[in-house]
């Protein structure tokens, strides 16, 4: 029955127009999915321990990610806060508090599973408004602001993992250089945060051999691509 309820819901996000958020019922429906999707990303191991349920469990995470992805398009900023927020709460323990190993891998695992579900966000460039907010989505969640207390690295990888995949379509729709009549300053400081997280990843991927597949495969990907599409400026 979830996995109904869950497909129908993505349905309806997805044929979402600006009307739809006039209205109360949708604003708490955006909510409710929220909250929903996120619950299933963090616990559905938990929900579903059987393993001769493993596939239908791995659908409901499939979904969720989806639904998470849907939410983006329509309030960023919203998505973009319940992820900093769930994830700084799994990185934020000190080891030196006294926490238990086993309490740090369970934190750990699940800011892990938080990351493999957002990488279906959509930023998007129509407006100014979803331009800065896709700007200032590339600043809140760069990889080097979270540091887990134990295997740090880990969660690391899984952002840069993660911003790649939300970056690489935009280098193939040439987004946001071919969207018409946006602002230059918030263009031009849109390119200046990209630089800036590719030169920040490519310095700390340089540091250690284990950082490179991660931190250069993505990036180094997108940056190949430069020309007239590139997301990046010399």
């Amino acid at each position: 029955m979830e996995i109904l309820f869950l497909e129908a819901a993505n349905q309806v996000l997805d044929e979402f127009v600006p009307d739809f958020w006039r209205e109360r019922h949708f604003q708490m429906f955006f909510e409710s999915m929220q909250h929903v999707s996120f619950r299933w990303l963090l616990n559905a191991e938990e929900y579903v321990p059987h393993q001769e349920l493993a596939l239908v469990r791995q659908h409901v995470v499939l979904v969720s990610g989806r639904i998470v992805g849907a939410l983006s398009r329509i309030k960023l900023s919203d998505v973009c806060a319940a992820f900093v927020k769930k994830l700084e709460e799994r990185v934020s323990a000190r080891k030196d508090l006294g926490t238990r190993a086993a309490e740090h891998a369970t934190q750990r695992a699940q800011a892990l599973k938080l990351c493999a579900g957002m990488h279906g966000i959509v930023l998007g460039f129509d407006t100014d408004s979803q331009l800065e907010q896709s700007t200032r989505f590339l600043q809140i969640v760069h990889p080097l602001n979270y540091t887990a207390a134990v295997k740090k690295s880990q969660v690391h990888h899984a952002l840069c993992l993660m911003l790649t995949d939300i970056l690489t379509p935009l280098v193939r729709s040439n987004q946001p250089n071919s969207s018409s009549g946006l602002n230059p300053a918030l263009l031009a400081d849109w390119h200046t945060q990209v630089l800036r997280l590719k030169n920040d990843i490519g310095q700390w991927a340089n540091k250690h051999s284990k950082h490179i597949t991660v931190g250069w495969s993505g990036y180094g990907d997108i940056a190949s691509r430069r020309g007239g599409s590139s997301l990046f400026t010399d």
